[in-house]
């Protein structure tokens, strides 16, 4: 459960990432925070000489990503480093079985369905 609260938190802020240069962002900074308040899930990852500086979020979205953060810290406490970071590949090693196991078992599907419009 907690994992895939993660990665939807994750994909969900992957999804309204902005760029913005900060002479930019100076120009129209009022204008980005009311359009960060409308929609708690834009984000504004702000770029100086075209390297990334800072982000700017609303408070509510700086909530979740401080919640999903202890969320990981209760998870793993006790756990040394290389304890987290074995666990972590684990994971991710699983998700990759789960993923590959999804794909055979879709391509004979998709095997099928061709051959039937062909």
């Amino acid at each position: 459960m907690i994992l895939s609260t993660l990665k939807q938190s994750a994909n969900a802020l992957e999804e309204q990432l902005e760029l913005s240069n900060i002479t930019e962002l100076r120009q129209g900074l009022l204008r980005k925070v009311e359009e960060i308040q409308k929609n708690p899930a834009i984000r504004l990852l702000i770029l100086k000489h075209g390297r990334p500086q800072a982000v700017l979020m609303s408070a509510d979205a700086y909530d979740v990503l401080k919640k999903v953060a202890q969320l990981f810290l209760k998870a793993n406490e006790g756990m040394s480093r290389d304890q987290i970071i074995n666990a972590a590949i684990g994971r991710f090693e699983a998700e990759r079985a789960d993923m590959s196991a999804e794909v055979e078992v879709n391509v004979p599907q998709v095997a099928r369905a061709k051959a039937a419009a062909g």
